[in-house]
């Protein structure tokens, strides 16, 4: 009789120990905006049971009676801790933003971006529109191609384009404050027309996403608006009569700013053995942003950009002209329990007159888009929703002919995400995303057409899988991810134009749309500044793309002109890499990047070298800071066709360069003045590019005033 009192007093105890459970969930929000906080971790005390908030900052968790308190932490806010006592259902706990000296690429200015290191299962980067602006970079492409290890092609008329993993012009994706510019690919996004001027920084990631699956990399360009007055004016002067000038004015408090500026800049370029520059361009950006929050929880976002671009090529006697205008409103409302939604429109015009020895034409392309996205979080889920439908209208007037033709685009994508709460114990699964793209296109030609006269209709869908898990301790993380894809592309306007005029040898080729196969696996590794300690953060991620009926571009000799065509199956694989670390209190900072890539045949990726690798030191003191870095890469080959039918490979040497910058940034009251003095490729090994000099030695001085 003993034994079964002493059995049922245990049972009771025990049960007692474990202690009765119920659920509790809230909100945390920023006391300061009182915007709703996601992301952040919670920790119950003392049975160590994990969460964490939502995209609108609500939590869900079980606690017992044994418990005591939760605790909340997130690594840009004081860590919260509150009694579970005080604790009632649909309660908002504050949290304080934690006062941290990070250094200025960690902080894109005064914006948010539109991804997030450890919530985006892609290798990211980002730059800072100051830091670029003062180590004297000419345009965005210069900038991306100084600091990553990315392919920038330019042409012999100064156009520029990034190819990231190997991708064609029309592969990537390109967004301003995430919504899609330069959607139907009449003409290749030209980066040379984009300077850091209205910017507070770009975002550049590797690899297909939710925004964007097909794609093997992704610019999204940050507006910057302040939400306070702010004035600021740049001066950079160069060798071989370069230079530009680029200022802005913005006004607002906390809840309407208005941000608007304008920029010039005058480049050259040299053929062999001349004497004075043959190449000259000149180029012209005005920009206006507006942003208001009128409700708790909503913002409205508008902006209008201008980027025009001149250039002449004096020795062959040709002339080429870029303008680029876009006007977007963007609209979000964040809602407790409605979860986010985004609605946004956008309105674009890209013109342009080109005259070579090959071709002249008036080109006028104009698109409209319309789209949404909403994303519901739900109890360890969350389903997300975009849309969008683009119409555009190309009108080319051209020495082959005239081309009227309009596109008809939809799109739709959807996203549903297992989230496992965080524990600070061992790795576990964190986000489990599948995503489902369907896209429809339709081109209809005008009566007066010459070319593309024939109406195509497309229908494709992709479908992406990736999983992430990752162990976050108190002061570092480290996060694992993998993606697996099958998705497609389908030929832009300008690519089936372009292939309407492929010469007579090609007649017989194609032009449909090619699919292809991804897979990627990585790592990030980030730890937070401790007193003493070193700090740093780094990514390593291998992929591999299958394509079918890879599209191939072929140039045609001593020309910017190109024509597309289906090249067959194609693979590139790879390996990328990028660390940084600080010490000495954040006096010094060492980052290198490394890139490694096999290719099935190199003419399906034309000027993809083979391994890239930067390195670069950086010492900062009180304002005074020395930038010291390498860039070595590989042979690049490009495969052009003369007037005879002849495929030649025209290749570019391995080249090495060195680049420099000091700068120095003196405040004085609400001023700040900064001082810099550039060098580019100081190891001087030009090469020539179908006799036009490229990678020669520039210096650069800068200059630059801020009021806040």
């Amino acid at each position: 009789m003993l034994k079964y009192i002493y059995a049922l007093f245990l049972c009771l105890f025990c049960v007692r120990l474990i202690g009765q459970t119920r659920s509790v969930d809230g909100m945390v929000y920023d006391r300061s905006t009182l915007q709703p906080i996601p992301n952040v971790n919670i920790i119950v005390e003392p049975t160590k049971v994990g969460a964490m908030t939502n995209d609108i900052g609500q939590f869900y968790i079980d606690v017992t009676d044994n418990d005591l308190e939760m605790v909340f932490q997130h690594i840009g806010y004081d860590e919260k801790r509150v009694s579970i006592d005080t604790l009632v259902n649909g309660g908002k706990i504050p949290m304080d933003p934690k006062v941290i000296e990070l250094k200025k690429l960690d902080v894109i200015g005064d914006s948010k971006g539109e991804f997030d290191q450890f919530e985006t299962e892609n290798m990211l980067s980002e730059l800072s529109a100051e830091d670029l602006t003062i180590r004297g970079y000419s345009d965005i492409a210069d900038a991306i191609y100084n600091e990553e290890t990315i392919v920038v092609n330019e042409t012999m008329a100064g156009h520029k384009t990034v190819s990231i993993r190997g991708a064609r012009q029309e592969e990537m994706v390109y967004m301003y404050d995430g919504v899609k510019i330069n959607n139907a690919g009449g003409r290749s996004m030209d980066l040379s027309i984009f300077n850091a001027g209205g910017l507070d920084g770009i975002e550049i990631v590797r690899g297909g996403h939710d925004g964007s699956v097909s794609s093997s990399g992704t610019i999204n360009f940050i507006p910057s608006l302040p939400y306070r007055n702010r004035a600021e004016f740049y001066q950079r002067f160069g060798t071989y009569d370069t230079g530009n000038w680029q200022g802005s004015v913005a006004i607002g408090t906390d809840k309407i700013v208005v941000n608007m500026g304008s920029g010039r800049m005058r480049s050259s370029q040299f053929y062999n053995e001349s004497a004075q520059a043959d190449i000259i361009g000149v180029f012209d950006n005005t920009f206006i942003n507006l942003g208001i929050k009128p409700f708790r929880g909503t913002e409205i976002r508008a902006f209008s950009f201008r980027n025009e671009r001149e250039y002449e090529n004096i020795r062959l006697n040709d002339s080429l002209s870029a303008n680029f205008r876009a006007v977007i409103l963007k609209l979000r409302y964040e809602g407790v329990e409605l979860g986010v939604l985004d609605l946004f429109t956008s309105h674009q015009q890209d013109s342009g007159k080109d005259k070579t020895m090959v071709i002249s034409s008036h080109k006028k392309d104009e698109e409209s888009l319309f789209g949404f996205q909403y994303s519901l979080p739900i109890p360890h889920a969350s389903i997300s929703i975009t849309g969008d439908l683009l119409s555009a209208v190309s009108d080319w007037n051209t020495s082959f002919g005239v081309i009227h033709s309009k596109r008809s685009q939809s799109t739709l994508t959807g996203v549903f995400s297992l989230n496992e709460p965080e524990t600070q114990s061992d790795i576990g699964l964190k986000d489990l995303n599948i995503v489902f793209n369907w896209r429809s296109v339709f081109d209809s030609p005008d009566d007066d057409t010459q070319y593309l006269t024939d109406e195509m209709a497309w229908e494709e869908k992709g479908v992406q899988l990736s999983i992430s898990a990752w162990n976050k301790q108190e002061n570092s993380a480290v996060y694992l991810y993998s993606n697996l894809g099958n998705v497609f592309r389908i030929p832009s306007l300008n690519e089936r134009y372009t292939h309407a005029l492929r010469p007579m040898f090609f007649l017989s080729d194609s032009l449909t749309p090619e699919h292809k196969l991804m897979r990627e696996i990585g790592l990030k590794l980030s730890n937070d500044k401790i007193i003493g300690q070193p700090a740093y953060r780094g990514t390593l991620s291998w992929f591999s793309y299958g394509y079918t009926n890879k599209m191939r571009p072929i140039h045609y000799s001593s020309t910017p002109m190109k024509f597309s065509v289906n090249h067959g199956n194609a693979d590139i694989s790879g390996l990328e890499m990028n660390l940084e670390v600080s010490f000495m209190k954040d006096h010094v900072e060492i980052t290198t990047a490394y890139a490694l890539y096999n290719m099935s045949d190199r003419s399906a990726f034309p000027m993809q070298p083979d391994d890239m690798l930067k390195n670069t030191l950086n010492f900062n003191w009180k304002g005074f800071s020395i930038m010291l870095g390498s860039r070595k890469e590989s042979a690049r080959v490009i495969t052009t066709i003369d007037p005879n039918g002849n495929l030649e490979d025209n290749r570019l040497d391995p080249h090495m360069a060195v680049d420099g910058n000091i700068s120095f940034y003196l405040p004085f009251k609400r001023f700040t003045g900064s001082f810099g003095v550039s060098g580019r490729n100081l190891l001087g090994e030009s090469q020539f590019l179908e006799g036009i000099s490229i990678f020669d030695r520039r210096i650069y001085l800068n200059f630059g005033v801020e009021w806040n």
